[in-house]
């Protein structure tokens, strides 16, 4: 018997995510926010195989990209603020 349930699974992991589940959703960091959510065009049941799986590997790729500018801009700032903390 089938039943359809709904399960919410937070990780840092991109891979895992993408492993474990049907749809993702990028948060942003502070404020947290949702910037994007996309499905996993990946068959199931998914084995270690499946992270080779030219469509898994784009998708991770396309991920990381996704949260590239985020992550450079928190970098630029905080390396801002430390030279500032220095009184220079």
């Amino acid at each position: 018997m089938e039943t359809k349930k709904t399960v919410l699974f937070v990780t840092h992991s991109i891979e895992e995510a993408l492993f474990l589940s049907e749809r993702v959703a990028v948060m942003s960091a502070r404020p947290g926010r949702i910037r994007l959510v996309t499905s996993v065009p990946v068959d199931r049941p998914r084995t270690q195989a499946s992270r080779q799986d030219p469509a898994f590997v784009s998708l991770a790729k396309d991920l990381w990209a996704s949260l590239k500018s985020e992550w450079q801009e928190n970098k630029q700032n905080a390396v801002a603020k430390n030279n500032g903390d220095k009184g220079d």
